[in-house]
């Protein structure tokens, strides 16, 4: 059900969960109406990250995205959710209920879209990742942290890495990156670090019009346990 207001929330609550409901809801109403109102930007961001779409080459870069997955039935349409996020510079996303988009204040439209697009390949990525699930399991990464590490480098080879490059015209810096996160975050680290070593066969895949496949999987499974087993084998899930 899709609601407006806060009253037309509570009302399609069971009569058992509207006090709990209700009292939570009205606490947090009062500093979100006064963040809200007090900067209402999300209107404007969702305004210019169209434009910005507009400019760009969106239906070669979902080709490029659906033939990487070997994605038959892509969907039609896609419901992206901006939601608001009260940390400046800082935007993040997610696809486990739909495509969302937490946009922070001050960031560039162009990294909004990144992160637009990044969350997207998550819904192509399935079958992927089950069979990277496997081979990874097989070669002893641990299936948490060093999985999670391995699956979401394939991913960012192509956003931030590929959409910089071929759409943004401005080659992302893997290595940089992960040297910035080396003492801050292990599991960002590690993950861009990696994203780096695949960067090239990801595009080689692209230039030549082929799929992410068992191929494919194999070979990063492989660097990765050659290059990075301690760490990705013997970490806790982040």
């Amino acid at each position: 059900m899709t609601t407006g207001t806060l009253n037309e929330s509570i009302s399609g609550l069971e009569i058992n969960e509207v006090e709990v409901v209700e009292n939570v809801l009205r606490s947090f109403k009062i500093d979100f109406d006064s963040l809200w109102n007090s900067d209402h930007y999300l209107i404007d961001k969702k305004k210019k990250m169209q434009e910005r779409m507009s400019q760009m080459n969106v239906d070669d870069l979902l080709s490029t995205i659906i033939n990487l997955f070997n994605v038959d039935s892509p969907s039609q349409d896609f419901d992206i959710h901006l939601l608001y996020n009260p940390i400046s510079h800082n935007s993040d996303g997610g696809a486990n209920a739909g495509i969302f988009v937490r946009n922070g204040k001050g960031i560039p439209i162009e990294d909004d879209l990144m992160v637009m697009f990044h969350e997207l390949t998550h819904t192509f990525g399935g079958s992927l990742t089950d069979l990277l699930f496997r081979v990874a399991k097989e070669k002893g990464i641990a299936q948490d942290f060093g999985f999670s590490v391995l699956n979401e480098a394939i991913h960012y080879t192509l956003f931030p890495g590929y959409f910089y490059e071929a759409h943004l015209g401005k080659p992302f810096d893997f290595d940089r990156e992960a040297e910035r996160l080396k003492d801050k975050n292990e599991y960002l680290h590690l993950t861009y670090s990696l994203a780096g070593h695949m960067y090239t066969n990801v595009k080689e895949l692209i230039y030549n019009g082929e799929s992410f496949d068992q191929e494919f999987i194999f070979k990063m499974v492989e660097f990765c346990t050659k290059n990075l087993r301690e760490k990705v084998s013997t970490k806790i899930s982040h």
